[in-house]
């Protein structure tokens, strides 16, 4: 496979008096997967007056080989992520995908020096913007958006109805939920490559839904969902 380079901190400078700095966690997958989330992220971020910086030595937030029961190879992850992150500036590190933010907020588990407050700085992104975007001014959509909620979001993080205050203050937006049960759509990590099968059966339901609903479009929080 071709080499991908990491991405560097998007050029993009906080506008109006600038509040501090932020680091945007984007991990294994959001460098090649969700490139133009992490931007959109840092325009937004730089409109509430935050610079936003992405740390050139991250890499997997080790939640695969945490799932898998390789332990020292998570550990050695974490390790790296609290040295990586522990010398910067940074007021907050916001995780693109919640299924990393779960792993990052049990560094304190892994790691015992340095893992608290490590994960004592890991916020979620849209729960940030929504606390510091009263600047945050939105064209006006006729989107309708169906929202998918992680795991990850509804059982370790909380704080799900960020998302839909902040699409809220979009004008002429409709935003709906894909699924009330809150059930697992059959990501899972990697559930749904090592169990096929099962992991469609979950992810049925979720496509019914959509069916249903005739979103334009479909959010989660997490990459692994999405």
């Amino acid at each position: 496979l071709p080499r991908v380079a990491l991405r560097s901190s998007p050029a993009v400078r906080a506008t109006g008096a600038e509040r501090g700095t932020v680091a945007i966690f984007i991990g294994c997958i959001g460098d090649i997967a969700e490139r133009e989330v992490a931007n959109d992220l840092a325009r937004l971020l730089a409109a509430c007056g935050f610079r936003a910086e992405i740390t050139a030595a991250q890499t997997c937030c080790g939640a695969i080989d945490q799932h898998a029961g390789h332990a020292p190879q998570a550990r050695r992850l974490a390790q790296q992520h609290v040295a990586a992150f522990g010398s910067g500036h940074a007021v907050a590190i916001l995780p693109l995908a919640t299924g990393c933010a779960a792993t990052l907020l049990d560094y304190p588990r892994l790691v015992a020096d340095g893992g608290q407050p490590f994960a004592a700085r890991v916020q979620d992104p849209i729960a940030f913007l929504l606390a510091h975007g009263d600047a945050l001014r939105f064209k006006p959509s006729p989107l309708r958006v169906a929202i998918h909620d992680p795991c990850t979001q509804s059982h370790v993080i909380g704080q799900g109805d960020a998302l839909r205050r902040l699409l809220a203050r979009i004008p002429g937006l409709e935003a709906v939920t894909l699924d009330a049960t809150a059930r697992c759509c059959g990501a899972a990590g990697t559930h749904f490559v090592t169990a096929p099968e099962a992991a469609d059966r979950l992810l049925q339901p979720k496509l019914d839904a959509a069916a249903r609903l005739a979103p334009q479009v479909i959010v989660s929080g997490n990459i692994g969902c999405s």
